[in-house]
């Protein structure tokens, strides 16, 4: 089978993911695009520039007809912006679901993206900065059930709960507030 790799930037530099069909063969990190490439230890027959190109306006196929880039998402009303890599993601998640209809959570470093999905489309999406408030707070990786249970019946406590969970030193119920 065919390698073709994904090229674009990342934290620190670059990153390149070969990948043979719909698997993932090799990932690699390097300061320029050449030593990801490189790294990758495969000569890929296609290269996917991440990021690269123009935004796409919400609603948009997940997956473009046409080019070699894959530019992220934009959307007017809520503002929100979404990299070319979280697109991927997409693309990947819908090679393996078909024509899923719904929801897809996906991650961008500490920003949280909600996308609803459609008949190959992203059609509007919602993100949140929830896990940087997590790292901010010193919460936990699991989070409280129970703060979990309580933030969900009383949202406008919010506030109080993250305190109280502060002043205790319960970084799990940080996480689930």
């Amino acid at each position: 089978m065919t390698f073709w790799a994904a090229l674009g930037r990342a934290p620190g530099g670059f990153r390149a993911v070969l990948v043979e069909g719909t698997r993932v063969a090799a990932e690699a990190t390097a300061t320029s695009e050449a030593a990801a490439l490189a790294a990758l230890g495969a000569e890929p027959a296609r290269v996917l520039r991440i990021g690269e190109g123009a935004p796409a306006r919400l609603p948009a196929k997940v997956l473009p007809e046409s080019g070699h880039g894959l530019p992220g998402f934009t959307q007017a009303q809520p503002a929100d912006a979404i990299g070319g890599w979280v697109r991927l993601s997409l693309a990947g998640f819908l090679a393996q679901q078909g024509d899923w209809d719904g929801i897809v959570c996906a991650l961008e470093g500490d920003v949280s993206h909600w996308v609803h999905l459609s008949a190959g489309e992203a059609v509007s999406s919602q993100s949140f900065l929830t896990p940087r408030l997590v790292a901010a707070l010193g919460g936990a990786e699991r989070p409280s059930e129970a703060a979990l249970q309580d933030s969900l019946s009383r949202p406008e406590r919010l506030a109080a709960h993250l305190r109280s969970a502060e002043v205790a030193g319960d970084a799990e119920a940080i996480t689930g507030h």
